[in-house]
């Protein structure tokens, strides 16, 4: 049996025909290009690729990448869903996110929209998104600017400092009166409703808070029936914090902790990894002092002391953003299992006690 598809050369893209042996996991190829892959299909250690891969490169050979200098790299982050690859070729080089384990398109098209925006408004360093697509063999990919980072980068408290400033900046970038997003996206795996309203309040207690508490309902049942016998006070508690609170609509990374951030070769800050919307700019700062996961790598106070240098606190910050925190909390309960549930009751508890 053969198949016919696309791969890299030293100066264009050909077709060519390699033999192949279907697998369960996908297709293992004997392969003679820039790709190493073992020829043994017993089930050892032989590397796989997948039909969609060259769906992906046909898209770089697009964007005019030119040629591939090297071996695609594997990137490897913990804790991550998706694989992530750097494509180091001579006009530029590119960052490739693929998510081969369920149809990723709306994750994906989110990402893009959301780096889209912060690129746009030149406030701070984000990746230029550069195409999104899906796998034919399941699953989707996003092409974005490959930015090379400082190792450990963000730990200097000038970084911070810069970083700070720059949010701030971001911050204040003319959104329009309304929040939302013109589309749905993730935070994580999770899916995120973004139905524009005119109130933050509203859009915050809809899409937001009471979204998480009925996912939480739904996944978890009867474990969480202290959670559900003190929803209706905590609704109207909320409702209480942020109803008497006017804010500016602002553009958000959505997902803002050290991890996705760095500080690029060149000397910039920069952001990746968005969950986009508009909304209130606190919301931004959710992690500060972050309790639940002992040495969370958060911001120092230096990040925190420059950013309300420009943006000052408005009366009310700390309790919402205990609000800004459940709905984080909730989300990891979600995501990372049980163990968050004391933290997300403390926090309940701790928002009725005020």
């Amino acid at each position: 049996m053969h198949l016919d598809f696309v791969k890299f050369t030293a100066s264009r893209l050909i077709c060519s025909r390699l033999e192949f042996q279907s697998r369960k996991k996908g297709l293992a190829i004997w392969c003679q290009g820039w790709f190493e892959f073992n020829s043994d299909l017993s089930g050892g250690s032989g590397d796989q690729i997948h039909a969609g891969d060259f769906k992906v490169l046909s898209h770089l050979k697009g964007l005019g990448c030119g040629d591939l200098v090297c071996k695609p790299k594997a990137i490897h982050f913990r804790g991550c869903t998706n694989e992530s690859y750097q494509f180091k070729c001579t006009e530029r080089s590119y960052f490739v996110k693929v998510n081969r384990s369920f149809k990723a398109s709306e994750m994906f098209a989110g990402e893009f929209e959301g780096l889209q925006k912060l690129h746009l408004t030149q406030a701070i360093r984000a990746p230029q998104p550069l195409g999104f697509g899906d796998l034919p063999d399941c699953g989707s990919y996003i092409i974005m600017e490959h930015l090379q980072f400082r190792p450990f980068g963000m730990m200097q408290k000038k970084s911070q400092e810069a970083l700070g400033r720059s949010l701030a900046v971001l911050h204040q970038y003319d959104v329009g009166d309304l929040f939302g997003f013109s589309l749905d996206t993730r935070l994580g795996v999770m899916p995120l409703e973004n139905r524009w309203a005119s109130s933050w309040a509203e859009f915050f207690l809809e899409s937001r808070l009471k979204d998480r508490l009925k996912r939480v309902h739904v996944a978890l049942g009867e474990t969480v029936t202290e959670l559900q016998s003190k929803e209706g006070m905590l609704l109207k508690r909320v409702e209480g914090i942020l109803g008497s609170y006017t804010c500016k609509p602002c553009l958000l990374h959505g997902d803002l902790w050290m991890g996705n951030t760095g500080l690029t070769s060149e000397g910039e800050v920069a952001m990746f990894d968005p969950a986009t919307f508009i909304g209130d700019a606190e919301f931004d700062l959710a992690f500060q002092e972050w309790a639940p996961v002992p040495g969370f790598p958060g911001f120092s106070d230096a990040f925190y002391d420059s950013y309300h240098a420009v943006l000052p606190r408005a009366p009310g910050f700390l309790d919402r953003r205990k609000v800004y925190q459940l709905f984080h909390l909730l989300n990891h309960l979600l995501i990372y299992g049980l163990e968050y549930y004391k933290h997300v009751l403390a926090m309940v508890d701790s928002l009725l006690l005020d």
